[in-house]
């Protein structure tokens, strides 16, 4: 059910809009007769969507509008008013409306498109708080990864560098972003070699003289070998791992590559390493263009932001829209204009245009009829909204997914994550493997306390240790494989939390413990003993 709130100094529109959302919608709707009522409900309880008239008493709807963006609040808003002036609409938009739509016409349509826009408002925040989460999401997960990782374009450019990386060769993340000419090979080697990396993307051939003892797994290329230069000189023996990166299309777009520093293990001793991994995206965002056109599409009006396109509003005024819609989006746009002439339904069109220059842009059409005086459709208004950074940001999810993806299932360490009821909900598939399990689907939603722990006084002892400090790292459990028997293991662990701050579970890293005598970070202890 979405929660709507609606603002209005009309108390009998109030309730017909109610009415009709409840009765034709998934809505659950509250008024309120004054924007300052309207703020003492908001501080009470959140709304999914608000939706204001614009004069009223004391405070506008603009005025509403502007104090909630103030205070960062980003819940959709629809402008609902009989004022028709284009400066309010513009004002507006500009003050972070989600839509603009004016009173007036056959009540019917007016009000199915208000449903209309009120869904497409709560849709979008919706898809906006699922990036932002799926991002965040990401870069937990990258920050605990113990390898030092670094990825490189088909051009041979570093495109990430993570904090172990940065640690084991000195070389800071904005210094070497988006350099080519071998930079990786130089910060790792101090020579510009190749690397396995080259490698997976065709740039060198003669891999063997460079890795002799290189295994081929897949589409992975995997190695051991001691690398002097690490460390300030101080050198250190590593196992090398690279695997391609993928597009949607499953073409390669490059390559990462894990190093991880195997010299404790070989000594009977091990370091971990922390990582992050920043992923910057950049969204311009744009006002809408309102316009105006008649029944033959025509435009007879558009607003001053089609500046950003290179042209003027004269350039554009008497031209069909048509002329401007990429070749293949045409018949979609001319469609949808008829229709809503014909029918008088509000219609909604996601289509191509191009620039004065020739540049594509990704635009969303919200526009509805006109009627005269007389009832009669005289042509469609509505606003372009250039939606090009969202198409953008939706690709680059993708693109992230698939590297996430692809880190989680070449790294050796096993990534896990729990819920709340101690009920594993993720792990990697390095995990079913170090614990005997045919799949990773065997393991997901059993309780770790029976189906992990040799010992369930290991776990009081782990979740004592989390509660004092937080999180755990290098801190050693005895498990038990799908045969029973056990495998002791070293995790790092953390507590992980919801963007309000509630406990969601566990997650964190382990690995096949090395021999007695390590001592980790936290309490130094073996739990066991």
């Amino acid at each position: 059910m979405i929660s709507v709130l609606y603002v209005d100094d009309e108390p009998a529109l109030l309730e017909l809009t109610r009415l009709f959302l409840e009765r034709y919608g998934n809505y659950s709707v509250d008024t309120a007769i004054s924007a300052l009522d309207a703020l003492d409900m908001m501080k009470a309880a959140p709304y999914d969507a608000i939706i204001s008239d614009y004069q009223m008493p004391v405070m506008d709807g603009i005025a509403l509008l502007k104090h909630l963006r103030a205070e960062d609040s980003s819940t959709p808003f629809i402008l609902f008013t009989g004022r028709g002036r284009e400066e309010i609409a513009i004002e507006a938009l500009n003050a972070g409306a989600d839509f603009y739509l004016q009173k007036g016409g056959e009540p019917g349509s007016l009000f199915a498109e208000l449903e209309h826009k009120l869904r497409l408002a709560v849709e979008r925040r919706r898809i906006a708080d699922e990036l932002s989460e799926s991002r965040q999401r990401m870069t937990a997960i990258v920050s605990h990864l113990p390898d030092a990782t670094f990825a490189i374009d088909l051009e041979g450019k570093v495109i990430v560098w993570n904090r172990a990386m940065e640690e084991m060769t000195g070389v800071k993340e904005e210094e070497i972003l988006g350099t080519g000419d071998h930079a990786c090979a130089a910060a790792i080697y101090r020579a510009r070699r190749p690397i396995l990396l080259d490698f997976i993307i065709g740039r060198e051939e003669k891999i063997k003289e460079y890795y002799p003892d290189l295994t081929v797994k897949d589409d992975r290329l995997i190695t051991e070998n001691y690398i002097p230069t690490l460390y300030g000189g101080r050198g250190a023996h590593v196992w090398l791992v690279a695997s391609p990166l993928y597009d949607a299309h499953g073409t390669i777009t490059g390559a990462i590559e894990s190093i991880r520093d195997i010299t404790d293990r070989k000594l009977a001793e091990e370091a971990l390493h922390r990582s992050e991994e920043k992923y910057r995206t950049l969204t311009e965002q744009t006002n809408d263009i309102i316009y105006l056109m008649d029944v033959n599409g025509r435009l007879t009006h558009i607003g001053p932001q089609v500046a950003r396109y290179g042209y003027t509003p004269e350039e554009i005024i008497s031209q069909n829209l048509s002329v401007f819609v990429v070749e293949e989006d045409v018949a979609i746009v001319v469609d949808d204009l008829e229709k809503a002439i014909a029918t008088g339904i509000p219609r909604y069109t996601v289509f191509r245009a191009r620039d004065k220059s020739g540049n594509i842009y990704w635009f969303e059409d919200s526009g509805a009829p006109v009627f005269d005086e007389n009832g009669v459709i005289v042509g469609v208004s509505g606003a372009l909204r250039d939606i090009t950074d969202r198409r953008r940001i939706e690709q680059k999810l993708v693109e992230s997914e698939r590297i996430y993806r692809s880190i989680l299932e070449n790294m050796r360490d096993v990534f896990y994550r729990s819920d709340r009821e101690g009920i594993l909900i993720m792990v990697s598939p390095s995990g079913a493997e170090l614990l005997g399990y045919g799949s990773v689907e065997e393991l997901l939603g059993k309780k770790i306390d029976s189906t992990l722990y040799a010992d369930r006084g290991e776990q009081d002892r782990f979740l004592a240790e989390m509660d004092k400090r937080g999180e755990v790292v290098n801190y050693r459990v005895i498990l038990k494989r799908r045969d029973g028997s056990p495998i002791p293991v070293e995790t790092s662990s953390r507590r992980y939390y919801d963007e309000n701050g509630c406990c969601l579970g566990i997650e964190g890293f382990f690995r096949s413990a090395p021999g007695p005598g390590f001592r980790g970070e936290t309490s130094g202890e073996y739990s066991r003993c």
